[in-house]
């Protein structure tokens, strides 16, 4: 029998990212005691993924008007086409130079340019030059480890929550699995414990639901858990269809993020050598005019001409033929810009790539614009329940501003921590109720969390990558019921708490089960909003209705019974 080991502390943080660091660092400093999980290693984020050199910060100078007609706060909701919440929006504007100073004084490692007024420092999707800082999250890691040693936070690594608890008064804890070994803590079988850790305050910072696709450029504990958890204790998310799709590399190394500011100087083939766009019908003027355009923004958008590159290179791979990108000599040149030299040389230097030497690209699902609903401090729908970072919605919307990604990450763990703190010190003295798990948990084999793994990956870069139509879209929601009810067939659930009757045995069929679950959840909750948003809007292009309806300029909203209703 594997009894039960039972932690308690003011505000506990799951995701050790760059949100889920600053949420806790932020918590520590206002008074609270900190525990901080992570289903990994500390630092494991998209902010210090290797798919890419460095993340770009950008925001206002020093003085600017935060609304004014050429703000950032204006563009960002621009480019969101209204489906950011404005009160979001202005919060992050209004507290990123805070957090870039916040940064600073932990001891990451923040370079700024030295040539700040190259058009290649203007952010993605944006268009005017503003204040730009580069986060390198490899050369921050130290940074951060000691900050979190210096204020006391308790670090439990290699750690798999299964399900929030809550009472009366909202989430007062979560029920964890946590691995002793490095290895892939799904292969564990009886290297592991059973947590129970109580809390005043919950602060989810678990990322997007990108990994959740076949093809994705983001860590794979990007796979919705922290979403699904929130659903089950009654939060409720949203913009769930606009996920940034975008160019990749598929060899000779794979994974890395295509730089969109060589675009300008690309020259895509395919399998026979022939220019893509040529073989695509498109002529010279016609494809130049796109890469120009594409250069301005890595994801793929139906809001600029610059979908033709997707259109043909999307095109290409769903032909079985992914084409390669070859570039002008020009970059490679002492006057090349700053931007561009950087970044080769990280290739070169980092990831062992030869820019000089052919690529072959694809197209990927990245980053997650929506997530779990919240309030200007993190707050979601349950009382003593925050998100921050990735798996939060609402910042942004349809399309995102490059440069706030690590920089929304960093706001709002910092708001999330502060409130957190607030909510554990207002919490402390009140009755609590006995807290109950949110979710039954399914005993699921590894061959079975495998498998549905791969159907979900499947299912959603079919049916919710870059073209999409209701009728592929419906198609894929029954796969996907016919999925979950094999699973259900196929498995067991368990109540917990009901500690006492988990062994050894249980423990990692409880991680593959909790897997199971939230990847369908996810993908359900991702196919639903996309049939439902019957226009193209951003990155969300619907075949079927290739126009801006102007009747569905509002965010949707979904609760647990909204997603698992009937279509």
């Amino acid at each position: 029998m594997n009894a039960a080991h039972t932690l308690s502390s003011d505000v506990v943080v799951v995701g050790a990212g760059l949100a889920g660091l600053c949420a806790s660092l932020s918590a520590a400093d206002a008074g609270a005691r900190v525990i901080l999980l992570c289903d990994g290693s500390l630092c494991g984020g998209s902010s210090f993924s290797r798919a890419t050199w460095g993340l770009g910060m950008v925001h206002e100078p020093e003085g600017a008007h935060i609304r004014g007609p050429e703000s950032l706060y204006k563009a960002l909701c621009d480019v969101g086409m209204d489906m950011d919440d404005p009160m979001l929006s202005e919060a992050l504007i209004s507290g990123a130079p805070e957090s870039v100073a916040f940064l600073r004084g932990l001891g990451a490692e923040i370079k700024d340019p030295q040539s700040p007024n190259e058009r290649e420092f203007i952010a993605c999707f944006d268009t005017r030059i503003r204040s730009w800082h580069g986060f390198v999250g490899n050369a921050s890691r130290d940074a951060f480890v000691q900050a979190l040693a210096r204020r006391g936070v308790k670090v439990l690594e290699h750690c798999e929550p299964l399900t929030l608890t809550r009472d009366d008064a909202g989430a007062c804890g979560l029920v964890a699995v946590q691995h002793q070994s490095d290895a892939d803590s799904l292969t564990l079988h009886n290297l592991s414990i059973l947590l129970t850790i109580e809390a005043q305050a919950v602060i989810l910072a678990t990322g997007g639901c990108c990994g959740l696709y076949g093809h994705h450029l983001c860590p794979p504990s990007s796979r919705g858990v922290g979403h699904a958890l929130a659903l089950e204790a009654g939060a409720r998310v949203t913009n769930l269809e606009f996920q940034q799709l975008m160019l990749g590399s598929l060899s000779p190394t794979a994974g890395i993020i295509f730089n969109e500011k060589l675009y300008r100087w690309s020259h895509f083939v395919d399998a026979k050598g022939e220019d893509a766009f040529s073989r695509a019908g498109y002529d010279d003027k016609t494809a130049g005019q796109a890469l120009e355009t594409h250069a301005g923004h890595g994801p793929f958008t139906t809001a600029r001409p610059s979908y033709v590159v997707e259109e043909v290179l999307d095109g290409a791979a769903c032909a079985g033929s992914p084409c390669q990108v070859t570039y002008d000599d020009c970059i490679f040149s002492e006057s090349a810009p700053e931007f561009v030299k950087t970044y080769l040389t990280w290739l070169r230097d980092e990831r062992g790539v030869d820019a000089r030497e052919p690529m072959t690209v694809g197209m990927f699902a990245h980053s997650s614009n929506g997530g779990i609903c919240i309030g200007a401090d993190g707050q979601t729908d349950v009382a003593g329940l925050y998100a921050c970072g990735e798996c939060a919605g609402g910042v942004h919307g349809a399309d995102r501003i490059g440069g706030l990604a690590s920089l929304t990450a960093a706001t709002f763990g910092r708001y999330a921590g502060i409130a957190a703190a607030e909510c554990a010190r207002e919490r402390r003295g009140l009755e609590h109720g006995s807290c109950t798990a949110c979710s039954e948990l399914r005993l699921v084999v590894p061959d079975e969390g495998l498998r549905v793994r791969r159907e979900v990956g499947r299912i959603l870069d079919h049916a919710a990558m870059v073209v999409r139509s209701g009728d592929e879209l419906r198609a894929a929601l029954r796969e996907l019921g016919e999925l979950e009810r094999d699973l259900d067939a196929a498995t067991q659930t368990l109540k917990v708490p009901g500690i006492e009757g988990v062994n050894e045995d249980h423990l990692a069929l409880l991680c593959w089960g909790r897997d199971a679950s939230a990847r369908i959840l996810m993908a359900k909750a991702i196919l639903r909003s996309c049939l439902e948003r019957n226009e193209t809007r951003g990155p969300h292009y619907r075949v079927d209705c290739p126009q801006t309806d102007a009747r569905q300029a509002k965010p949707q909203v979904w609760s647990l019974a909204d997603i698992e209703s009937q279509v």
